[in-house]
This record gives C-alpha cells, sequence and structure tokens, in this order.
C-alpha cells in the first residue's frame, strides 16, 4: 500500500520544501530570541494603506523597539537574522 516517492505530485514535493524553510527559519528566529536578540518580526507600523510604511514610525511588539521608518525597521531586521 501506498506509493513511490517518484509517483508523488511535484504540488507536495513542493509543500515539503517550503514547509522545511519556514521551519528553518523558525528555528533561526528561536535560537536569536533564547540568545536575548530579538529579530523584530511582529510589528506595527502607521495605519494607512500601505504608502506610509518606508516613511512612519514602527513599532516592534516583542521588544518595544522604535524604529524611525519602515526602511529602518527592514535593515534591523536583517541586519538580526544576519541578511545584511
Amino acid at each position: 500500500m501506498g506509493f513511490e516517492f517518484d509517483e508523488t505530485p511535484a504540488g507536495l514535493r513542493d509543500a515539503d520544501v517550503e514547509m522545511a524553510a519556514l521551519e528553518s527559519a523558525g528555528r533561526r528566529v528561536a535560537a536569536l530570541r533564547k540568545r536575548g536578540i530579538c529579530a523584530h518580526g511582529w510589528i506595527q507600523g502607521a495605519p494607512g494603506n500601505g504608502n506610509t510604511f518606508d516613511v512612519s514610525p514602527v513599532t516592534c511588539h516583542e521588544c518595544g523597539a522604535v524604529f524611525p521608518t519602515g526602511k529602518a525597521w527592514g535593515a534591523a531586521r536583517d541586519a538580526a537574522l544576519g541578511r545584511g
């Protein structure tokens, strides 16, 4: 009963790859948090249709940091995750 891996629909393989990437990202953020480093993933910007995000203050709800703009928040998040 069952099927061989080669018979797995491509969509299922794609979902497995995507899930592995998401789990890896979660483990990376959890490891940072354990070391006391905030990845600034839970934020609130100015209300609006999104046009104000890059020029308005953004607050991290995890650590309370306030960034002057969305671009500044993005740079801080990239630095925390080792992407910048």
